[in-house]
C-alpha cells in the first residue's frame, strides 16, 4: 500500500508541476501532500470550486454529445432538429428583451428624484427583469403606483410591450418556424443520420470494418420469397405473408443466360392481346358477380313465395274445418 501511495504521489508530481496537466484535480493534490486517497485536504479545498465548474461544463458537453444517439429514432431525431431550428427565434426574442430592459432601466433611472430609494440603472434593471418574468410582488406594484405616477407610465409601457407584443410575437415566430421545418424534418433527420454514420465509419478501424462486412454478408443474394433469389447488397427483413397481400406479381422472370450480350427475351403474349385478355377477364368477373347476386335474390324470392303458399294452405284448411 505504501509503495502504491508513493507511486501515485510521484505520478501526481510529474503530471501536475512540470506539465501543469490535470492541475485542478483535488485528488492528485491530496496525493502530492501525502494525505492518501481522499479529496478532503487543504490543497484540494482551495481548487475545488474551479474544479467543480470545469466538471459542470464537462458533463454538459458529454450529454450534448449523447444527443447524437437520437438518430436511432427518426421521430426523436426530427424533433431534435426542429428544436435546433427554432432556437434562433428564441435568441432573437431574448436579444429584443435585453435591449428593452437596458433602454427602460436607463431611462427610468434618470427619474431618480421621483423615487430616491430606487436610484440607479442596475436597481431598475433588476426590477424590470422580475416584472418581465412575472416574479414581481403585487404589493410592490401598489407602492409604485402610490409613490409616483411619472414612473408608473413607462413601467406600464414596458409591461405592455413585453407581455403582449413580444410574447405573442415569439409564439407566432415559433409557430411559423415549426410549420416551415415540419414538412422537411423527416428528410433532415435522414440526412443527419447519414452524416453521423459517415463520421462514425471514418473512425472505425479497418480490421473491425472488414469483420463487420464479413458478418453482414452483403455479397450474398437475398430471397424475395422462398426459393426466389433476388439481388445482393442489402439487409433482409422478414414479414408475415398476410401483412401486405400482392395479388399480381410485378416481377417478370425469364429463363436462360444472364450474359449482357444475350438478347432480351420477348414476351409470349403481345401487350395488345394482354389488354384484351385483361378486359375480357374483368367482364367475366362482372358477369359472374351479377349472376350470383341475381341468384341470391331469386332464392330469397322463392323462399318468400313458398312461405306465402304454405300460409294460404293453412288458412284454407282452417276454413274448411
Amino acid at each position: 500500500m505504501n509503495c502504491l501511495m508513493d507511486l501515485c504521489s510521484k505520478f501526481a508530481r510529474v503530471m501536475i508541476w512540470p506539465r501543469q496537466q490535470i492541475c485542478q484535480e483535488p485528488f492528485f493534490w491530496c496525493l502530492s501532500d501525502g494525505q492518501g486517497l481522499t479529496q478532503m485536504c487543504q490543497e484540494g479545498e482551495v481548487r475545488k470550486d474551479f474544479y467543480s465548474a470545469c466538471t459542470f461544463l464537462a458533463m454538459i458537453l458529454y450529454w450534448a454529445l449523447l444527443m447524437d444517439l437520437a438518430i436511432f429514432s427518426m421521430r426523436i431525431s426530427a424533433y431534435v432538429l426542429v428544436c435546433g431550428r427554432v432556437t434562433g427565434e428564441v435568441a432573437l426574442f431574448l436579444s429584443a428583451l435585453l435591449l428593452l430592459l437596458l433602454a427602460f432601466s436607463t431611462a427610468i433611472s434618470s427619474l431618480y428624484l421621483e423615487m430616491p430609494s430606487k436610484a440607479g440603472a442596475l436597481v431598475w434593471l433588476e426590477e424590470l427583469t422580475s416584472m418581465s418574468l412575472r416574479m414581481y410582488p403585487q404589493e410592490h406594484y401598489q407602492v409604485l403606483v402610490a409613490t409616483s405616477t411619472i414612473i408608473t407610465v413607462p413601467v406600464c409601457i414596458f409591461l405592455f410591450i413585453v407581455t403582449i407584443f413580444l410574447m405573442n410575437l415569439l409564439v407566432a415566430q415559433l409557430t411559423q418556424s415549426y410549420h416551415d421545418a415540419f414538412s422537411n424534418m423527416q428528410g433532415y433527420a435522414r440526412l443527419n443520420r447519414a452524416s453521423v454514420t459517415a463520421v462514425t465509419i471514418a473512425n472505425v478501424s479497418r480490421k473491425r470494418w472488414a469483420r463487420f462486412i464479413q458478418i453482414m454478408a452483403f455479397d450474398e443474394p437475398m430471397e424475395f420469397n422462398e426459393g426466389d433469389v433476388g439481388l445482393s447488397g442489402g439487409i433482409q427483413v422478414l414479414e408475415p405473408s398476410n401483412e401486405h397481400l400482392v395479388t399480381e406479381d410485378s416481377i417478370k422472370r425469364f429463363g436462360g443466360s444472364t450474359a449482357p450480350t444475350a438478347p432480351w427475351p420477348q414476351t409470349q403474349v403481345p401487350e395488345e392481346e394482354q389488354d384484351k385478355i385483361a378486359l375480357l377477364e374483368k367482364k367475366l368477373m362482372k358477369i359472374i358477380k351479377v349472376s350470383s347476386s341475381k341468384h341470391n335474390r331469386g332464392g330469397s324470392t322463392t323462399g318468400s313465395s313458398m312461405s306465402g303458399a304454405s300460409g294460404a294452405g293453412t288458412s284454407s284448411a282452417i276454413d274448411s274445418s
